[in-house]
């Protein structure tokens, strides 16, 4: 990635709008935060940490920032869309929609499950 960022450096290509942002960040892999901005010869603007909390927001189709996790992924991630869009941050820093897709979805099971629900008890009466 040194590399790609020398070439976009000579290129002239918006060094001051470009991001870096590593992904999976773990203490454990044996690379430090510090090893990568050596490497790179640059500072890592985001820190996206190793979080379980992501593939399960895959599998339930509700992202992240949507889900109101207080997840340490989520921090990070609301950062990084506060980088290139922070109208699309509330005045606290957090995303506008954060907390409120658990009630959506909650709202949006709620009849289909409550009715089978009722339709069960009616069939064991």
């Amino acid at each position: 990635m040194r590399k790609e960022l020398d070439v976009l450096d000579e290129l002239g290509m918006a060094t001051a709008a470009r991001t870096v942002a590593l992904n999976c960040v773990d203490n454990r892999s044996g690379l430090t935060v510090k090893d990568i901005e050596a490497m790179l010869g640059r500072s890592v603007d985001v820190q996206l940490p190793r979080s379980k909390e992501v593939p399960l927001s895959t599998n339930r189709g509700v992202p992240l920032l949507a889900s109101g996790s207080r997840d340490p992924a989520a921090k990070e991630l609301t950062k990084l869309v506060g980088r290139y869009c922070p109208s699309a941050l509330r005045a606290d820093g957090r995303h506008p929609r954060h907390g409120t897709a658990r009630r959506r979805a909650r709202q949006a099971q709620g009849p289909h499950v409550q009715g089978a629900v009722r339709e069960d008890r009616r069939a064991d009466d």
